[in-house]
């Protein structure tokens, strides 16, 4: 029979594939997360305790509702801050991409209109101010010239003269916002939370009232006004029914921390509740001083009366131990929604109480503690007890004689390592610190280079890596041919030469030849880098085009470095990502080793049991009772003893840009790294997506824990 004439057999396998796709997106999610991700329009609630998945949900839920086919643009996605919106947003698409690649239809999130409460009014405004009797160019102040303005009515007034005491400018718009944004009156917002101004209370009416004309008078409004005037806007028959019309969903993050007004926001949007989704935990409620309110999420169901509640209990963070005392001080609240959080995590201490004066004492406490546990030895004292540190090929001066030269690379090849190992503040040590810039390729130029700019032209990245005193630069055939007759001679090259480029549409996720030996060889590197993402379906292919490519390459006297990725959607099960698992990426590395890479480069593994999670492969119950522990340093020992027992060296991933914490996560990486026995660290964005200055600093700091005496390997 030919099925595909038959119209039922078609609508039957039509729908057969809807729900393989929607099993797919979903698949990462447990059965309490899933069930809120599904929901269908009623209004719903998401009670999520800490550590339960809380984002990962809601992000889930977007995606599925567009898989489902709600137009994007028609989604509002509310947040706390605009980091939060932004992230949200990015794997919401990630998420619809990821179901692209196994079937689904090419989707994106990027039209959802995400963002803070304040911002989605400010965008809302200027599109509405006609409806107001504004401008649509009118200026939001912020808190400075909002106080300043403040300090103006004050003055006109003559408030604060004489020997009477009126509160500060700070104080009084303390003040008239909390009246603003708890909708309560002033005599009230002063007796619960500034009695020592109730004397001013006549003066405070008469300041408000002029700061509020003189607002009016200048074409200006504060942050207060911009879910004032939004509520406002949505309180206006004729009007409001305009905003309501953009959206079919309104979805909460953090409900707990939402204040009066912008819950009566909530309720204006979609007043039957259709569409509504808010997530919170109101044992997590700490914005009270900012006029939010937990009864917002205690009084959902006042609210919206048909609404559904579901609760994520499954914590993914913490101990039983921290989640028994928890739960036990959760219990103690008069008023609350009920949850009981358990994990499948075992060990733990016990939870000490500890009684501090003041935030002082307490930060005081915090550090000593801090260094106590570095003491006892969570990572600089540690001491394997898995793979003995003597069993292992470990880095050091002589690694080229004492190790390769047993091998059967060529005195050409040993000569391009040896460059490697001679060169930068490393030199002599037998470490490795590399800076890698290849992700104008792999994640585009502009998401790469836009938080600096300079970084555009090659001759920077690799001015970088020299001022850094890195042991060697890894880019593109572009990068280092642009450059490569003026530094060649200077810093020896890595030609990284396959890449998975992110122009072609639909994404995909495959490495491509951008490069041949030839022209790294021509160009005067010192070495070849490829990636094989393990785990593909295209992993096959890849792994013979690179064989072939390093055996070429070592033909020519040049050495080889591999980035030895996982990548597989089934990789990540319930909530954890075994992208990073030690058992897994220790194949890799295997693997990687097997076709002569003589560096393996690798993701710093961040858990275990991958292979039995997922449910493949083979492995042995050793690797987890012997060979390996909860210890980051004896899950990267086993990723080494994967090398070869380090006959190839482990060099690690320092991992994205964060920001701030940046510095102390790329030092962090290089202790495990070099206590583990592995050869170095390699990181790119936390040095490059910063000013120069700073990227050398963090180069810098890296390389001094190589360099350390009092950093042993365990």
């Amino acid at each position: 029979m030919n099925y595909s004439q038959n119209p039922s057999a078609s609508s039957s396998d039509a729908s057969t594939a809807t729900m393989s796709r929607r099993a797919g997106l979903l698949s990462e999610l447990n059965d309490e997360q899933r069930a809120a991700a599904c929901h269908g329009d009623g209004p719903l609630l998401i009670i999520a305790g800490a550590g339960t998945g809380k984002t990962a949900t809601l992000a889930h839920r977007v995606a599925h509702l567009i898989a489902e086919g709600t137009d994007p643009g028609r989604i509002l996605l509310l947040t706390f801050t605009r980091r939060a919106a932004s992230e949200m947003v990015s794997r919401v698409d990630g998420l619809l991409r990821s179901s692209a690649e196994h079937g689904g239809p090419e989707l994106s999130g990027a039209r959802v209109w995400g963002g803070t409460f304040h911002a989605i009014g400010a965008r809302l405004l200027r599109i509405h101010a006609r409806d107001l009797r504004m401008e649509p160019d009118f200026t939001i102040l912020d808190r400075g010239d909002s106080e300043d303005l403040m300090h103006m009515a004050r003055t006109e007034l003559g408030l604060g003269r004489g020997s009477g005491r009126f509160p500060q400018k700070s104080t009084c718009l303390d003040i008239y916002s909390r009246c603003v944004n708890a909708q309560l009156p002033l005599v009230e917002v002063l007796a619960d939370a500034f009695p020592w101004c109730r004397k001013s209370e006549d003066d405070l009416k008469l300041l408000f009232a002029r700061y509020t004309d003189l607002k009016e008078t200048q074409q200006v409004i504060d942050y207060d006004d911009l879910l004032l005037f939004w509520h406002g806007l949505l309180s206006d028959p004729d009007a409001g029914d305009r905003v309501r019309d953009r959206f079919d969903h309104v979805l909460v993050d953090e409900f707990q921390d939402t204040n009066a007004v912008q819950a009566d926001i909530v309720s204006l949007l979609r007043p039957d509740g259709t569409g509504v989704t808010c997530v919170g935990d109101d044992a997590q409620a700490i914005y009270s001083f900012r006029a939010a309110t937990v009864r917002n999420i205690l009084d959902f169901e006042q609210r919206f009366p048909d609404a559904e509640v579901v609760t994520l209990t499954r914590n993914y963070r913490s101990t039983p131990t921290i989640l028994a005392a928890t739960n036990a001080i959760i219990a103690e609240a008069t008023e609350r929604r009920d949850k009981n959080l358990w994990t499948t995590r075992e060990g733990g201490g016990r939870p000490s109480l500890v009684t501090c004066r003041d935030e002082a004492e307490q930060t005081s406490w915090v550090a000593d503690r801090v260094l106590d546990h570095r003491e006892q030895g969570t990572l600089l004292k540690h001491q394997c007890k898995t793979i003995s540190r003597e069993a292992l090929h470990l880095p050091g001066p002589d690694f080229v004689d004492r190790v390769v030269a047993a091998s059967d690379r060529t005195p050409s090849v040993m000569r391009s390592l040896a460059q490697l190992f001679t060169h930068g503040r490393l030199a002599g040590t037998g470490y490795l610190s590399i800076l890698p810039v290849d992700q104008g390729i792999e994640h585009s130029a502009g998401a790469s280079f836009a938080p600096n700019p300079a970084y555009f032209d090659p001759e920077n990245i690799v001015k970088l890596a020299i001022e850094g005193g890195c042991n060697a630069v890894a880019s593109t055939l572009g990068v280092l041919g642009a450059v490569s007759r003026k530094y060649a001679h200077r810093i020896p090259f890595i030609l990284k030469f396959n890449h998975n480029e992110f122009l072609s549409y639909p994404n995909t996720y495959d490495q491509s030849m951008f490069a041949d030996m030839e022209q790294a060889f021509d160009m005067g590197a010192v070495a070849v880098g490829a990636t094989v993402y393990f785990g593909s379906p295209e992993s096959r292919r890849q792994i013979w085009e690179v064989s072939q490519a390093f055996k070429h390459a070592h033909k020519l006297g040049m050495a080889t470095v591999l980035w030895c990725y996982l990548r597989n959607s089934a990789f990540k099960q319930e909530g954890t990502d075994y992208h990073v698992s030690a058992d897994m990426t220790g194949q890799a590395n295997h693997l990687g080793v097997t076709i002569e890479a003589d560096i393996i480069k690798q993701k710093m593994a961040e858990n275990n049991g991958g292979f039995n999670a997922v449910k493949f492969s083979k492995t042995h119950a050793k690797v987890y009772s012997e060979l390996t522990s909860d210890n980051p340093i004896d899950l990267v020992r086993y990723q080494v003893a994967s090398c070869y027992m380090g006959r190839s060296g482990l060099i690690n991933s320092g991992g994205e840009s964060k920001g701030a914490g940046d510095l102390a996560q790329a030092v962090r990486t290089a202790v495990i790294n070099k206590r583990a026995g592995g050869m170095g660290l390699i990181s790119g964005r936390k040095a490059f997506q910063k000013p120069m200055k700073e990227g050398v600093q963090l180069l810098n700091a890296i390389q001094d824990v190589y360099l350390s005496k009092e950093i042993t390997v365990a």
